[in-house]
Order: structure tokens, then C-alpha cells, then sequence
């Protein structure tokens, strides 16, 4: 029993933001008719920039009780969130400890405070993360 589909798609190029784009599907109740049975084959978008030298990906180890203070701030363009996890971001990105998307090491059954200060602008969903 084949169903009719609905897509999304833009054109446009990676820029800061994948948000770029130059020409977007508009609103539409046109189905596509695919002649088969739906599949979630979609993978993220993936970045590559031969001739960047993307930032050190650092680790932050926690000690017990250890306080992490997580901010928004600018992705650090291809050498910073696009060049750490070879994947296109929007722009910004999150900070811990003032570092740009650290691994964390934590143990399991130890207690950690984390402090998020994402913002709460309703107008601007790139800072509103509550």
C-alpha cells in the first residue's frame, strides 16, 4: 500500500548558517506519489573544508561536584563547530566552561551542577533555549 509523501527541500549554499538558503519549498498540500513505502533515509548534512584547520576538540574531565556553566555563543565558523564535527551548524553554538563544545567526562553516580544560560528572547529563537 504505497502512500503519497510531502517534502522539504531547499537550495542554497553552507554559509554560517545552513538557514541560507536561496530558493525554499513554499507551503503546499501537493502530496508526491513515490510508487513505494516511506523511509526515514535522511542523514544530516555533512561539511568538509580541505583547507581548514579546525580548533582542538578539548575535554573537560569533572571532579565530583564539579560546576559547568553552559553559554551560546558564535560557532567559530569552519574551523570551530563545522570543522570539530564535520557537520554544517547555524551559527552558534554552546560553551562550557567558555570552551566550544567540549566532550565531557563524568562519573556516573557523582553529583555536577550545570548552570545553562541559553536565553529566553521568544522573539529571536537563536537566543531562546530556556
Amino acid at each position: 500500500d504505497n502512500t503519497n509523501q510531502y517534502i522539504v527541500w531547499g537550495v542554497g549554499g553552507l554559509g554560517e548558517t545552513i538557514m541560507q538558503h536561496t530558493i525554499r519549498a513554499e507551503g503546499t498540500d501537493d502530496p508526491i506519489h513515490l510508487r513505494r513505502e516511506p523511509q526515514d533515509q535522511c542523514v544530516g548534512v555533512q561539511f568538509v573544508c580541505e583547507s581548514c584547520i579546525p580548533f582542538e576538540n578539548e575535554r573537560i574531565i569533572a571532579r565530583e561536584d564539579t560546576t559547568f556553566q553552559a553559554r551560546i555563543g558564535p560557532s567559530g565558523n569552519e574551523r570551530g563547530y563545522m570543522g570539530i564535527t564535520g557537520r554544517a551548524g547555524w551559527g552558534i553554538s554552546w560553551y562550557i566552561n567558555g570552551t566550544l563544545i567540549p566532550e565531557l567526562v563524568v562519573e556516573r553516580g557523582k553529583t555536577y551542577t550545570f548552570i545553562i544560560e541559553g536565553g529566553n528572547d521568544t522573539n529571536d529563537l537563536s537566543n531562546y533555549h530556556p
